[in-house]
């Protein structure tokens, strides 16, 4: 890696370290609302992204798009706070462009898992749509992609540095879901007002303490594969 790209990726770093802290300790201690805080860090992976594809003329165009799309859907849950249908099928999309990314390498399981996942979103929106859960399922949905995703990097990818850099990332995507899940588990089932109240505390802050290191590694692995395919 250049001196130049070194610089680039040490500023990113510090970049984001910055925001994790500050978002953090205002989340921890009610020291205020950290959504635009948490916004610009998600900006800053795809900006980070976009600067290496253009100087390595080189495009990784699947994991850019996940970027791109995890972005729109921050937008609608994040930001917005609203359009939650949107922004969940944005989040569908993103798995979906991971999936497609990793194409060469689960070559013996793709099209299976490609006809599973096309089935698991159409099922999982139509049924929403009959019984107006369309956000529960579409969760559902999003879920399973990226569980499958992640068993595909387990159990079918030979996992050189970028690979478990790229498992890690989405692993720390899945823990940020869950506490997503229990933060809303109250909405959805007849929990105590304790029991209730403590759930959303916890994950309240849990959700962003595991989502944005996911986004940095994920956004590495994405560099990395630009090196590896960078022009000579």
């Amino acid at each position: 890696m250049k001196k130049e790209e070194k610089i680039i990726l040490a500023i990113y770093l510090l970049a984001q370290l910055i925001i994790y802290i500050s978002f953090l300790t205002m989340d921890f201690f009610n020291l205020g609302n950290s959504t635009y805080l948490k916004y610009s860090s998600i900006i800053i992976n795809l900006v980070l992204a976009l600067i290496l594809t253009i100087k390595h003329k080189k495009i990784n165009l699947f994991f850019l798009l996940g970027l791109l799309f995890t972005l729109f859907a921050d937008t609608f849950l994040l930001v917005l706070d609203s359009y939650y249908t949107i922004g969940l099928i944005c989040f569908n999309a993103v798995q979906f462009f991971y999936f497609l990314g990793l194409k060469d390498n689960i070559k013996k399981t793709f099209l299976p898992q490609l006809i599973i996942r096309v089935s698991l979103f159409t099922l999982c929106f139509i049924i929403g749509l009959i019984i107006s859960q369309t956000e529960v399922f579409l969760s559902i949905s999003y879920i399973c992609s990226m569980i499958l995703t992640i068993l595909s990097l387990i159990f079918d990818v030979d996992l050189n540095k970028g690979k478990k850099i790229l498992l890690w990332g989405l692993i720390l995507f899945l823990l940020c879901d869950i506490n997503v899940g229990l933060f809303n588990l109250g909405y959805y089932f007849n929990l105590s007002y304790e029991i209730t109240s403590f759930l959303e505390n916890i994950s309240t802050n849990l959700m962003w303490f595991f989502y944005l290191p996911s986004q940095v590694l994920i956004t590495l692995y994405l560099v990395f594969s630009l090196k590896k395919k960078s022009v000579k």
